[in-house]
């Protein structure tokens, strides 16, 4: 089972790279694909469309975001608390560029405001 993470990790970070490097509608899955190491279809076995990737690599880095930027602050006063975040917020953004422009791409998408279709 751990190739299975590892797949769906290398797709995860690929996109990551290329979404940021080109944005969304430039990196086609298979260009993702390729860039993750693993075959075409590959991808469709772990995600059911682009979009479905997309949606689901902003739930990760919002995800990795928000633990690094709230972490340990339960004790501190609300001035103090929120001072430490924008901290934490400037330094996530500063050594994480591809996710801050991934999640900017994101916010300004229709993507940000939609909900993902059920099926």
């Amino acid at each position: 089972m751990k190739k299975v993470v590892d797949k769906r990790a290398a797709l995860l970070s690929a996109a990551l790279e290329l979404f940021a490097e080109n944005g969304f509608n430039a990196s086609p899955t298979a260009l993702i694909a390729r860039r993750a190491g693993v075959a075409s279809g590959t991808l469709f076995v772990y995600f059911k469309s682009k979009e479905e990737l997309i949606r689901e690599l902003f739930r990760e880095v919002n995800q990795q975001f928000h633990a690094l930027a709230w972490e340990n602050f339960e004790e501190l006063p609300i001035k103090e608390r929120l001072l430490a975040a924008l901290r934490q917020f400037l330094r996530y953004f500063l050594t994480h560029p591809k996710e801050f422009k991934f999640g900017e791409q994101y916010h300004f998408s229709p993507y940000f405001n939609s909900e993902p279709a059920t099926s």
